[in-house]
């Protein structure tokens, strides 16, 4: 009698397919993890840039005794105005160059309307980063940093910054 031993080296497609599918199950939460990490860096950023924003008015304030005299929202969104981050179509007008290079402004698109807007006077100013409801941003809770109580609900939401007037009235715009 002739043994024949099956000496076939490899793998079998059942084996093959259990490796496609863990690679494809890693694959599917290191994306995951990148996504979000990346929407939590954008949104690091514009907090950074709010708080910078916060200090230029401050100084310019001291400077002027009056913060930068804008009577209704501007930004750089069709909605608001289409004003520019420098120059005399500023949106937030005396601040380019003498205090910050270039105002800042939201890179790609977050949809109509959406971006940094300024409002402000002679005693007081309110400056958000307003997102449209398309686009998701973390909504602070009332007391935390950046809190809008004029957005804080419904589909659109903003963080805002603003002067620390006492009657408040411009943090209530």
């Amino acid at each position: 009698m002739n043994k024949t031993k099956n000496t076939q080296k490899g793998f079998t497609l059942i084996e093959l397919l259990v490796v496609v599918a863990i690679i494809g199950v890693l694959a599917t939460v290191v994306l995951a993890s990148l996504s979000s990490a990346r929407t939590k860096a954008k949104e690091s950023r514009h907090k950074q840039e709010m708080r910078n924003m916060q200090k230029v008015l401050e100084i310019y304030r001291l400077d002027n005794d009056t913060y930068p005299i804008v009577a209704s929202w501007q930004g750089v969104s069709v909605q608001f105005g289409s004003r520019s981050v420098s120059g005399s179509n500023a949106y937030i007008p005396g601040l380019v160059p003498d205090y910050i290079s270039e105002l800042p402004a939201v890179s790609g698109s977050i949809g109509s309307g959406g971006g940094y807007l300024y409002v402000g006077g002679v005693d007081g100013y309110s400056f958000l980063f307003y997102r449209p409801a398309l686009f998701s941003i973390s909504t602070p809770a009332p007391g935390q940093a950046f809190f809008d109580s004029s957005r804080s609900s419904g589909p659109n939401s903003a963080w805002k910054v603003c002067s620390e007037d006492v009657p408040n009235t411009w943090c209530n715009r």
